[in-house]
C-alpha cells in the first residue's frame, strides 16, 4: 500500500520547537478527473466516425490519469470502467446496439504511456443515428488506481450529431406517423444524404 507522509513544522516558542508528522494514505485522497480524448479526424468524435466515416483506421477513445496517479497492474483493469449516458436517451444512439458494443469493447494500455493512459477502439455501427449531440460519462472504480483513491473517477465525452437542423425538424414532425413500409421522399443535402437512407436504417421502425 502506498502512502504519502506529510510533515508540519510548528513555529518555535520562546524555549521549545516541535514538529508533527502525519500519514496520509492514497485511499484518503480524492479521486482525480479522467481526461478523455479521441483520435479522430478533426480531433472530435462525431456520428459519422461511429458510422464508419470511410476511414480504415479505427477511432481511439483514450482516458488519462493525471500525475502522480497510475493504473493498477490488474489484468482485468477494464472491468472497473463503465459508460453512463447523461444526455437524453436516444434509441439509435447509446441506447441501441452501439451502446452495448461500446460497453463490451476492450480497454488496453496505451503503448506510449501504459501506466497512465488506457484506450479502446470505438466500435463502428452503420445503424448509429442521433438527432442531437450525445454526452457519455466514463465511470471508473477507485480499485483501478494504484493505492486506490476516495470516491470514483469520472470523465466525459460528447458525440456530435451530423444531422442537419432541417432534417431533424422533418424527422421530429413525422416520427411516429410514418409506418415502416411507407416511402419518405424528402431529400436532404449533406449529412446522411437522404431520409430514405435513414428509413432503410430503421430510424422510423
Amino acid at each position: 500500500m502506498l502512502q504519502v507522509t506529510e510533515t508540519v513544522a510548528l513555529s518555535p516558542t520562546r524555549t521549545t520547537a516541535a514538529s508533527v508528522s502525519g500519514t496520509l494514505w492514497w485511499s484518503d485522497v480524492a479521486c482525480p478527473t479522467l481526461a478523455v480524448t479521441t483520435k479522430a479526424a478533426g480531433g472530435g468524435l462525431t456520428q459519422n466516425d461511429i458510422r464508419g466515416g470511410g476511414s480504415a483506421v479505427p477511432t481511439r477513445l483514450m482516458v488519462t490519469l493525471p500525475p502522480p496517479f497510475r493504473w493498477a497492474s490488474d489484468p482485468q483493469l477494464g472491468t472497473h470502467l463503465s459508460f453512463v449516458p447523461v444526455s437524453t436517451a436516444q434509441p439509435r444512439g447509446f441506447g441501441g446496439p452501439w451502446g452495448a458494443m461500446l460497453s463490451n469493447a476492450t480497454w488496453v494500455r496505451n503503448a506510449t504511456n501504459p501506466s497512465t493512459v488506457l484506450e479502446l477502439a470505438v466500435p463502428v455501427h452503420r445503424g448509429y443515428f442521433i438527432f442531437a449531440d450525445e454526452t457519455i460519462v466514463i465511470r471508473c472504480a477507485a480499485a483501478a488506481v494504484v493505492g486506490g483513491c476516495k470516491g470514483v473517477l469520472l470523465g466525459s465525452f460528447t458525440i456530435a450529431s451530423d444531422t442537419l437542423p432541417a432534417a431533424a425538424s422533418v424527422l421530429s414532425a413525422i416520427s411516429g406517423a410514418v409506418a415502416g413500409a411507407a416511402a419518405v421522399a424528402v431529400v436532404v443535402t449533406g449529412g446522411l444524404g437522404s431520409i430514405l437512407e435513414m428509413q432503410a436504417l430503421g430510424v422510423f421502425a
